[in-house]
Formats: structure tokens, C-alpha cells, sequence
């Protein structure tokens, strides 16, 4: 966003719009075709399918309650924060990796994406007015 519209100078809002669309369209993809990523090509590298099963299961029955209370949330928050590895594609990836309903996942997606989005274009739109 900021390069959107400090070097190819889009208004704030086209900027923000453009980010999300292409951070959401990703988003959804991934929620819905990582299982057939860990069917087509993860269980064909025997390593990285062993650490995918170890940490399925182990999320899967140890902290199921917990997982189920706050899970939506808990990827509201990470796609919400806008730092280096968080955003869609985590969130997508821990919403598959815990099993999570891919509605309310897409939605918690959706809400983390507008929150960042809202936080980087007010540093952006900040920045700007500063120069």
C-alpha cells in the first residue's frame, strides 16, 4: 500500500482497496485448496508430512476446547497484525492446520485484512503528509 500510493501515486483508498482484494482472493484460495496441497505434494515428502501429522494431531487433541473458543479470533489477530510472516496466507494456513470451519475463517480473514489495512493506510497516509 505504501508503494501504491507514495511511488505510483493511487489515492488511499484505491490503494487499500487493490491490497485487500488481492490479500483476501489469496486468502480464500488457500483455505480451500491447502488440503489438496498436503494431499498432492505434502505427503509425498515423508519429512514435512511426519511435521504436518505431529503438529495436526497434537493441536488437534490437546487444545480442541480451546481452539474452538478462540480460534477465529486468534486469526483475526494474526492476519490483523502487519508484520513479517502474518497476514492471509497465515491465517489461512493455521485455519486448515486446525481444521477451523472455512466461513468463519474466510470472515476472520476478511475483518484481520480490513484492520491491517486500515492500520498500514494511516501510516502510509501519515508518512505521506509528513513529507
Amino acid at each position: 500500500m505504501p508503494l501504491a500510493i507514495h511511488y505510483y501515486g493511487l489515492s488511499p483508498l484505491t490503494a487499500f482497496v487493490f491490497s485487500f482484494l488481492g490479500n483476501f482472493t489469496a486468502g480464500v484460495l488457500l483455505v480451500y485448496l491447502l488440503d489438496l496441497v498436503v494431499e498432492k505434494v505434502v505427503k509425498k515428502v515423508t519429512p514435512i508430512l511426519r511435521l504436518y501429522q505431529i503438529v495436526a494431531t497434537r493441536t488437534s487433541e490437546k487444545h480442541r476446547k480451546k481452539i474452538e473458543m478462540y480460534a477465529e479470533l486468534g486469526i483475526f489477530i494474526v492476519v490483523a497484525l502487519p508484520l513479517p510472516g502474518t497476514g492471509a496466507w497465515t491465517g489461512a494456513l493455521l485455519s486448515r492446520l486446525f481444521r477451523l470451519n472455512p466461513f468463519k475463517s474466510i470472515l476472520s480473514i476478511g475483518a484481520g485484512l480490513v484492520a491491517c489495512g486500515i492500520i498500514v493506510l494511516v501510516l502510509s497516509v501519515g508518512a505521506k503528509a509528513l513529507n
